[in-house]
């Protein structure tokens, strides 16, 4: 008891010390675990953003002056998410006739990610795609010949994304409605720009969850034919 009392004060620093290297590690061990998650999520982000940025610049290509490459996106009213959306390229197929590529984004809900103060539903895209040979110089199927069974499941996006939308605008920034009431449909002939914003929650949320919960992407992409700028903007 003696021994103990005459050396309370190196006891005590002994403890401390010992507390606080046990502190150190385990930050340490969270800060690596979250470095890689930061990592891996940041890496398939970008990844999901480079194939859509390929897509949409592909829209249209072999048009010509043929301005209707997109369907207008089908919207959730309530998440403003685009549930689907369907666009076209065409190109020149082995025999000389003109091959229509339809490529269709869908929208998949796949699990909740919980944080200690709200939740995620996280969703997932699907791309499919459709080719269909017709003439050159032949009038291009419509959307409205390909069946469900057509359609072939090829390639899809991280399961963790948050949101995604989809807005067609003109090159004022605006979206281009018919005869110019907000109550219509949008004037696909009128879009220049088309824009894509998702976010994506990483896959393994660490405790606490005081660091990374969401990252997000948003980029706005020119589309075909390329406009040229009125006389008072060339200037």
């Amino acid at each position: 008891m003696q021994f103990i009392l005459d050396n309370l004060v190196a006891i005590v620093v002994a403890c401390v010390l010992l507390l606080g290297l046990q502190v150190t590690q385990v930050r340490s061990q969270h800060a690596s675990i979250e470095q890689v998650a930061s990592h891996s999520v940041k890496a398939k982000t970008l990844v999901f953003g480079q194939w859509v940025e390929r897509d949409i610049m592909d829209i249209g290509a072999n048009f010509g002056t043929n301005m209707y490459r997109f369907e207008e996106p089908t919207v959730d009213p309530e998440t403003g998410n685009a549930t689907e959306w369907v666009f076209y390229s065409d190109t020149t197929a082995t025999n000389g006739d003109q091959s229509r590529i339809f490529k269709r984004y869908r929208l998949v809900e796949t699990e909740f990610a919980t944080f200690r103060d709200t939740t995620y539903q996280m969703y997932q895209v699907h791309r499919d795609s459709v080719v269909v040979d017709f003439p050159a110089h032949d009038v291009p199927p419509p959307l409205a010949s390909i069946a469900d069974d057509d359609w072939v499941h090829n390639t899809w996006s991280i399961g963790t994304l948050s949101f995604f939308q989809i807005d067609l605008l003109d090159r004022m920034g605006e979206t281009p409605r018919i005869d110019d009431d907000p109550a219509n449909d949008i004037d696909v002939y009128k879009v220049d720009y088309i824009r894509v914003r998702f976010g994506v929650v990483p896959e393994y949320v660490l405790k606490p969850d005081n660091y990374l919960r969401e990252l997000y992407w948003v980029k706005t992409l020119k589309v075909r034919p390329y406009w040229t700028p009125p006389p008072s903007l060339e200037n």
